[in-house]
């Protein structure tokens, strides 16, 4: 199965590319980083408008490997009703501390999709650099 995926920011790209054939919308803001957040308000208006159309995921945003604000931001846009929140995994802290916490959203029913980076150093042995 092929689909594809489009990055946008707002529910006018959203409609565009649904439009053109996007099977997932995927939210993001690029001025904000590379996992930046869009407003929750506006992926609310997305969603509203595409909801049972397509698929929608968001990103909670470039976030220090805080576990309690990764939680609460990941609770937050999966309230907003996407299908999936994208969680960056930018660092070796990261993966410790934050990845295996990210189990509480998924127990209470979060799809969460963790976004790692090729160009990230880890320093443990064994590991890829």
């Amino acid at each position: 199965m092929t689909g594809m995926l489009a990055s946008v920011r707002n529910l006018e790209e959203a409609k565009l590319v649904y439009q053109g054939g996007a099977d997932i919308i995927d939210l993001k803001e690029p001025n904000e980083g590379a996992l930046g957040a869009v407003p929750l308000s506006e992926i609310h208006r997305v969603v509203d408008d595409l909801w049972e159309k397509c698929v929608v995921s968001a990103t909670i945003g470039d976030l220090p490997a805080d576990t309690s604000e990764i939680n609460e931001k990941v609770t937050q846009t999966a309230e907003t009703g996407v299908d999936y929140v994208k969680v960056g995994i930018f660092s070796e802290h990261h993966i410790e501390t934050c990845l295996p916490n990210l189990i509480h959203c998924t127990n209470k029913g979060i799809s969460i999709i963790a976004v790692f980076f090729a160009d990230m150093e880890l320093q443990s042995s064994g590991q890829c650099k």
